[in-house]
């Protein structure tokens, strides 16, 4: 090897490691600098296990004395009552669900009657929970079947109140109100112990 040989492969190494050295400055320069963008955000939770409306149709009175219902949906009917004429009334829970999730639906009764109004009425698959009040002071009954769908759910049995023939024509301020819940249950869980869970 002549001797211009061996100084050019000494300059093509130095030139090699100046290179070298180079790219490993920049590298670290390039690190130092880069800007690391970071961010937070907010999960926002809300339950939706969908709605519950309580409702019935109009009653409208007939030249008889008697009503029928109407296909008008109203909050409450007033009654002028005749003995032994029973009335229509059909109140109604209508559920609206967005998934499967399963609930129980609760109905609260007030009932402002008199035992001995001649005034009476059943409820339709519906079990009362004997001996538990309801916030408005009414007696709580839930529905037999846990319900998985959008479902309207009538409470009295063949819609109608029953009026006796021993009926007071001049009873007056009779009131029969009602209410409805719905709580969301867990697979085991019977209604009593949902009703508790969220009304202790």
């Amino acid at each position: 090897m002549t001797k211009f040989e061996r100084q050019r492969r000494r300059l093509l190494t130095a030139i090699v490691v100046l290179s070298m050295i180079l790219v490993s400055l920049c590298g670290v320069v390039y690190a130092k600098y880069v800007q690391t963008d970071t961010f937070s955000d907010t999960i926002k939770i809300t339950a939706d296990i969908g709605t519950i409306v309580l409702q019935e149709h109009e009653a409208v009175r007939q030249t008889d004395g008697s009503y029928i219902l109407t296909d008008t949906v109203v909050a409450s009917n007033t009654y002028k009552l005749i003995p032994g004429l029973d009335i229509p009334k059909d109140p109604h829970v209508v559920i609206t669900k967005p998934n499967d999730m399963p609930v129980y639906v609760y109905v609260e009764v007030v009932d402002g009657l008199d035992a001995n109004s001649g005034i009476s009425y059943t409820l339709a698959g519906w079990t009362e929970l004997v001996g538990v009040i309801g916030p408005n002071g009414g007696k709580i009954y839930y529905y037999n079947t846990s319900i998985v769908n959008d479902q309207t759910i009538y409470i009295l049995s063949n819609n109608k109140v029953e009026v006796s023939q021993n009926l007071d024509k001049n009873t007056t301020g009779l009131e029969l109100t009602f209410y409805a819940y719905m709580y969301q249950t867990a697979a085991g869980s019977d209604a009593a112990a949902v009703y508790e869970a969220y009304n202790p």
